[in-house]
């Protein structure tokens, strides 16, 4: 997830933390590297997507839903897509780190590299490209929901073709997680899952040190 979704999605709720618990510090960072949980002595880490280290202790807390997104006047031009098939030639707002851009991947195990003229790191810039008819982009739902209901943007999205998206605490295995960090963690958890059915209603990432 590039920083700037996990500041979107998580900023309001690491914020709503610090209203709920004043007693409590925290000290947060919003990364897009890989932070190793040990060396960088974190508490907890929250990541999305799969996250497979035997040292590790992984806790699901929520799946964010991700969806395809366009502006009418994109559509309007372009068509409508039906299929996963239609986007090989439809014009993306891409996001790309170093160069290298991201496969779109589809529940069915099909992949895409899309194609466009829009190449960014910055999540919030995918989607301002977005809405301004530049291109498709693939941005988390909980993000766009207020676009989307709207009809500033169009979910294009073929019906079942995105899997969700992990969202996760991690913390070092064998190491005593703190009652604060719990709290932390269950806290998160909650409000990622109100977001995600929130946003389906009608109408790595951060990470954390107390």
């Amino acid at each position: 997830m590039p920083v700037e979704m996990s500041e979107l999605f998580l900023g309001a709720i690491f914020t709503k933390f610090a209203e709920e618990y004043p007693d409590l510090t925290l000290d947060i960072g919003l990364t897009d590297r890989f932070v190793d949980i040990i060396r960088d002595d974190y508490d907890v880490v929250f990541r999305v997507g799969e996250v497979v280290q035997p040292d590790l202790v992984v806790r699901h807390l929520a799946d964010l839903d991700m969806v395809l997104v366009a502006a009418p006047s994109l559509l309007s031009k372009w068509g409508v897509p039906r299929t996963i098939h239609d986007f090989q030639s439809m014009p993306f707002a891409r996001y790309s780190v170093g160069g290298r851009t991201a496969h779109i991947a589809f529940a069915d195990g099909s992949k895409i590299l899309p194609t466009g003229r829009i190449d960014c790191d910055s999540g919030i810039a995918l989607h301002s490209a977005a809405r301004h008819g530049l291109g498709v982009a693939l941005l988390l739902r909980c993000v766009v929901a207020d676009d989307l209901d709207s009809g500033i943007l169009i979910d294009v999205t073929p019906s079942g073709a995105l899997k969700p998206m992990r969202f996760s605490a991690v913390h070092a295995l064998g190491r005593t997680v703190p009652s604060r960090v719990k709290l932390l963690s269950d806290f998160v958890a909650l409000e990622a899952q109100k977001l995600s059915i929130r946003a389906q209603s009608p109408g790595d990432a951060a990470a954390a040190r107390d």
